[in-house]
């Protein structure tokens, strides 16, 4: 199960990656400043419809699969195994 941080990190990777402030992904994403602002501290807890609103702006989609499809695709703990290579990685790599 992803983590409030992770789900945090994740999006934040995405603003940063668009150049993008809190401000102009709250008005895009139609939430208020604030909301971003704790939303992206990966420390307080923020409804659905935020994340749905955030992770569509930021061009991501949010996903609900199985834990192993999950555990394959992120590969073995503690193990050299690779995972799974995704067709959405290899266009987030173009």
């Amino acid at each position: 199960m992803n983590t409030l941080k992770t789900l945090a990190d994740t999006l934040t990777m995405a603003k940063v990656k668009q150049r993008l402030s809190d401000a102009a992904l709250a008005a895009d994403a139609g939430v208020q400043r604030m909301t971003i602002s704790r939303a992206l501290s990966g420390t307080e807890n923020f409804n659905v419809t935020t994340l749905l609103a955030v992770a569509d702006r930021l061009g991501l989609e949010v996903m609900l699969v199985p834990k192993e499809a999950a555990r394959a695709l992120r590969g073995a703990p503690g193990s050299d195994s690779a995972p799974i290579a995704t067709v959405a990685e290899h266009f987030r790599n173009l």
